[in-house]
């Protein structure tokens, strides 16, 4: 017949099975639907004979045979009503509802296409994962078994398809099961390149179609000082549908054994993550100028905790908890590299713009030579956003609220008078601000503020001001600070063929009430400001609100920019502030400590396809001295990319140390073939001469294996981790044993 004919058999090949539904993602996924045994099969090809005297169905010519998400392919296919058999030959491809695709020369099939003999069968998985025989049979519509089989997910070599891939399991029986999803192999061999390198007589995995089943991980070897040498078993329990746990146990030369475990939870509106570890090693404890003291073996660990719940539409709770037994423990074992970790508990609204919230916060300084962290409970906040043009002059309410409480252990008897050791302090501070912002018709945009913020304070403990070795000293302080602003700019863009440029004269002129603490106004939030170009207009330069940024301010700057959809783009922005009549100093080295500030700016630049440059700079208002210099240069391409950086901060007091910083650091990654791909990064500390960090690595990635070396020198003042090499081995067989595994930023166990 030279039409295709479409004929519908209700009746004769109706009934084919279906397996189950893959696995559901972690949290959840909408199942896949069962497909009934009642739904009616379609035929399609380009001949079909009925031979009633021997009650035979044929069909040649591209057939194509589909029932309930099954599809059956052939040159020619016959069915027998009699032996309700259906018999397949040449090209014979049959696509499975879960996905995978069979192959064969010929098959013989019962009517449902679930049971049956194939030849020459090969089997497509997801992601091109195969199974490969000689002959193969079918079972219930959700098993196929291969006689003498391979299974591998590399793909063959196009110029010598007859080479051995990378890696295959070689097996006298291999069974895919597509209900439990499983590949199981009898008298299994792990081949590398064609080469026998494992047996066993009995494994199984599951099938490329899982994303997540109960198993053993890859394991993990390495070396570094802290640690010696290391090996690490991990294995993953699939509890349920919505919870597991990752449980690792670490060997290592010398700090012992090592248990940590990861369990997850969600409920239908909370979700809860525990990571914890334990181990018992030798301890080390800061005594002061002597360093670091090993004060012997005992129980060492950490606990990680983090929980969320969903209250209802505006409100959520949740609570972070993160513990540690001894301040070296999280470097040694390489879980984290925090210098403060932080416990919170919280509750938070949303109403539109408005926000409202209750938390408190514990913090643990693992650094050295650190003042004492307070405990922060509660602190209560409420900030109300207003319509624009709702306040009177088409203008805008603002409204922020907060309740403070911060305490601390006991006065020392050998304190520092300036030490903030032992200082109590409560605060309640209320900010109101009306805000208007216009666009003129000549293209003048404004903004005009006013507002004024009322602080109450009561500390105890605080140095008195009259004797500062007496810390008995109470006080209430009350202050109220009001201020006004006027800001405005003038964008003026000019259009020539595809590029924009832009010139943007910026100023604003701000007066704050001036404020002198004389010592009764602890400073906890405002430690030293932070000046750049991000806060040149800002109401404050200090983070918090125990110091303030008062007096007259005339803050000015300007805004370039020339930008190519097509080709080079470029940004400029500098700007500069005057002060004056003004009480609080700004300390030494933050640039603000003149009437005329130091000169902020950033310089972007993408001159090429690939290029960024960015250069972020503080210059001295009288010389033009380099006082802060960021420089991020980032380039790549299809083969390499690359990262260069250099950080310079003149000292500031207020800071941690008061020292100047200035540091490079470049990175690099080299595609040397398709697959191979080496990486090196490089710290150096100008200010000490010192290199502080050395990386190699070398990366072997494709479709079914990856395989890494990294290596990791590091030299450092800190007195932990230890100085040393440190050596990570990373190997992967994708859909065999499977793990994204890497080092850097991340954790070893």
């Amino acid at each position: 017949m030279a039409n295709r004919l479409k004929f519908v058999l209700v009746c004769c090949l109706a009934g084919i099975a279906t397996s189950s539904p893959a696995t559901a993602q972690f949290f959840g996924d909408t199942p896949t639907p069962q497909v009934t045994a009642d739904d009616p099969a379609v035929i399609t090809a380009e001949e079909l004979i009925f031979d009633e005297s021997r009650s035979l169905v044929i069909a040649r010519g591209n057939v194509e045979i589909s029932q309930g998400g099954r599809l059956l392919r052939a040159d020619e296919v016959t069915y027998n009503q009699q032996t309700d058999i259906v018999t397949a030959m040449g090209n014979i491809v049959v696509r499975e509802p879960t996905g995978e695709l069979i192959f064969a020369d010929y098959a013989e099939l019962t009517g449902d296409l679930a049971d049956g003999f194939v030849e020459n069968i090969s089997v497509r998985f997801s992601e091109n994962a195969r199974m490969i025989a000689n002959t193969g049979f079918r079972r219930g519509g959700v098993e196929t078994e291969a006689e003498r089989a391979v299974y591998s997910p590399c793909r063959l070599c196009e110029d010598d398809p007859e080479r051995a891939p990378l890696w295959q399991l070689r097996a006298r029986q291999v069974t895919h099961n597509a209900e439990d999803q499983n590949v199981y192999y009898r008298d299994a061999y792990l081949d590398i390149f064609g080469v026998p390198v494992f047996y066993t007589p009995y494994l199984y995995h599951p099938d490329p179609t899982v994303d997540r089943r109960s198993g053993f991980l890859v394991p993990r070897f390495g070396s570094t000082p802290a640690l010696g040498q290391f090996g690490i078993l991990r294995y993953y329990w699939d509890i349920a549908p919505n919870q597991d746990l990752t449980a690792s146990l670490g060997i290592t030369t010398e700090q012992n054994a090592f248990l940590r475990g990861e369990y997850r939870y969600r409920f239908q509106d909370a979700e809860i993550i525990v990571d914890a570890s334990a181990n018992y090693s030798n301890r080390r404890e800061d005594q002061g100028d002597e360093g670091l003291v090993d004060i012997g073996e005992g129980f060492r660990g950490h606990i990680f905790a983090d929980g969320l719940w969903a209250i209802d539409e505006n409100w959520r709770a949740g609570f972070s908890i993160q513990e540690v037994t001894d301040n070296t423990y999280l470097d040694e074992f390489e879980i984290s590299d925090a210098d403060v970790l932080t416990s919170r508990v919280f509750a938070e609204g949303f109403y539109g713009l408005s926000y409202a919230s209750v938390e408190a916060f514990e913090f643990t300084d693992l650094r050295t030579d650190t003042a004492e962290q307070p405990l922060v409970a509660p602190w209560g906040q409420f900030n109300y956003v207003g319509e624009p043009g709702a306040a009177p002059w088409d203008g805008q309410w603002l409204l922020n609220t907060s309740v403070l409480a911060l305490t601390r252990d006991d006065v020392p008897a050998d304190l520092d008078p300036d030490s903030l050791d032992g200082v109590d302090t409560y605060r309640f501070i209320a900010e109101g601000e009306w805000r208007r912002e216009q666009i003129l018709n000549n293209g003048l945009v404004t903004e005009l503020e006013a507002g004024a913020i009322g602080e109450l304070y009561w500390s105890d403990n605080l140095p008195n001001p009259d004797n500062p070795e007496d810390r008995e000293f109470d006080s209430f302080a009350a202050r109220l600070i009001p201020t006004v602003a006027a800001t405005a700019s003038y964008p003026m863009v000019r259009q020539a063929g595809r590029v924009q440029q832009l010139i943007e004269p910026i100023a604003q002129v701000r007066a704050t009430g001036l404020i002198d603490n004389d010592g009764v106004v602890p400073n906890n939030d405002s430690p030293a400001p932070e000046f750049d170009e991000t806060n040149l207009f800002a109401e404050s330069r200090y983070a918090g609100y125990d110091e303030v940024d008062d007096g007259i301010r005339l803050t000015y700057g300007v805004r370039l920019g020339h930008y190519d959809p097509e080709g080079p783009s470029a940004t400029l922005f500098l700007g500069q502030s005057y002060r004056t009549a003004f009480q609080e100093e700004f300390p030494p080295g933050s640039g603000l400590e003149s009437d005329f500030s130091d000169v902020v700016g950033q310089l972007s630049l993408q001159p090429f396809d690939g290029i960024d440059f960015d250069w972020r700079f503080r210059l001295d208002a009288t010389n033009l001295s380099s006082n802060r210099n960021e420089i991020n240069l980032t380039a790549s391409n299809d083969w390499i990319s690359g990262t260069v950086q250099y950080a310079f901060v003149d000292a500031q007091a207020g800071t941690r140390t008061g020292d100047d910083v200035e540091e490079f650091f470049a990175s690099t990654a080299v595609d040397i073939t398709q697959y191979w791909t080496a990486s090196a990064a490089l710290r150096y500390d100008l200010q000490d001469s010192e290199t502080r960090e050395v990386r190699l690595g070398l990366r072997y990635l494709d479709e079914c294996f990856s395989f890494g070396v990294d290596w990791r020198r590091q030299l450092t003042d800190d007195t932990d981790p230890e100085s040393g090499d440190s050596i990570f081995l990373t190997i992967e067989f994708r859909h065999f044993a499977e793990d994204a595994v890497g080092f850097s930023g991340g954790s070893v166990f």
